[in-house]
């Protein structure tokens, strides 16, 4: 009797921690649903969101076309350099104009000039969606945010091809190593994306300089005059008509961009690898936005699948999220297990030592800078 009753005792207490663990989870549920309906009511009543980004034309619509189908609510989007961006960003608060919702691009500017006057609020509380808030979504099972106040979160994660060249003028294995543009065959006949204001090139002159080789290695590039330009089309331009065969740094959207019509190009990382970004794909929210409901909609639906394959094939590389597929992305730009990656680029130590080194690149440029 009493061995019957322990077992029926086993039972009922794990059906009832079952049930118990069950009504904590439905009660989860119908509390994140509440929110999300009460917060589309007030989003959709707000009309529109304001976004600011660092990425290149052809994210506008990514950004755009499917939220507004779905939620009815527009997007206004400009597109501006991270460091320009920047300096309007906060020329308008200072003026008390308080216009822009959300931050997307790099990690550099929203780091280094947005956080440090408060112009940026967390962002952690905004994210509802249990299909964004699980981890088990995100590769390395983990959100990937740039600084410990969560104000700045990574969606995008890929290898950056920092070369690109016109493959009709040059040969993939006649350059496997940066150190190969140092042969003075390629001297003057290299165009570089400017390392001495934030963005892709910045980074990688900062990871090349301190972590993959060293600053003699820019002194000694220097010496073969590459042309320094800030305009990331214009670059490409110049490579795809053969004006200049080699490009240092390009732009990965633009990149891929031309890849896809068919210019002569290619991308690929010499022997001594490369580092891991988000390129653009970096999100924050602004302090005192003005349609703070719209806003989390749009950061939500943006870091779900459906958003997040959006913004990739608009992008052409990568997604954080491993339920995004990779099809039609260029295979160079894809993470993979044997690739030789910098992997610390994208936290707050490494970006608050961006404004020294881009100093240190601006004196080594000098005679090159217009």
């Amino acid at each position: 009797m009493n061995k019957w009753c322990g077992k029926y005792f086993i039972v009922i207490t794990l059906a009832l921690s079952f049930a118990a663990t069950l009504m904590v989870y439905v009660k989860a549920e119908a509390q994140w649903e509440a929110e999300w309906q009460k917060t589309l009511e007030a989003g959709k009543k707000e009309g529109k969101v304001v976004v600011y980004t660092t990425a290149p034309g052809q994210m506008r619509k990514a950004l755009q076309s499917g939220f507004k189908e779905k939620f009815q609510i527009e997007v206004e989007v400009s597109s501006f350099r991270g460091g320009e961006m920047g300096a309007k960003l906060l020329t308008e608060r200072k003026a008390g104009l308080y216009l822009v919702d959300v931050f997307v691009g790099g990690s550099t500017t929203p780091i280094t000039q947005l956080k440090p006057t408060g112009a940026l609020d967390p962002l952690d509380k905004l994210l509802v969606l249990p299909e964004v808030t699980d981890t088990k979504s995100w590769y390395q099972e983990k959100l990937w945010w740039i600084d410990e106040a969560r104000t700045l979160l990574m969606f995008l994660g890929f290898p950056v091809p920092n070369l690109a060249v016109n493959t009709s003028m040059v040969k993939l294995e006649e350059i496997k190593s940066y150190k190969d543009l140092l042969d003075p065959r390629w001297k003057g006949k290299i165009v570089m994306n400017d390392p001495t204001v934030p963005g892709t090139a910045a980074k990688g002159f900062s990871v090349i300089g301190w972590h993959l080789l060293n600053l003699d290695y820019w002194r000694e590039l220097a010496k073969q005059e590459p042309v320094i330009s800030r305009n990331q089309r214009l670059q490409m331009e110049w490579v795809a008509r053969g004006k200049y065969p080699i490009l240092f740094f390009p732009q990965s959207a633009v990149a891929t961009e031309f890849i896809r019509a068919g210019a002569p190009i290619a991308s690929y990382t010499p022997a001594e690898g490369t580092y891991v970004t988000g390129a653009s794909g970096n999100v924050a929210i602004m302090n005192r936005a003005p349609h703070p409901n719209a806003t989390k909609i749009f950061i939500n639906w943006m870091l779900s699948r459906e958003g997040q394959i959006a913004f990739s094939q608009a992008f052409g590389r990568q997604s954080l999220r491993v339920d995004v597929g990779t099809e039609g992305l260029d295979p160079v730009a894809l993470r993979r297990p044997d690739g030789k990656y910098f992997t610390g680029t994208e936290n707050e130590e490494f970006l608050s030592k961006q404004t020294e080194q881009m100093v240190i690149a601006r004196e080594i440029f000098a005679p090159l800078l217009k």
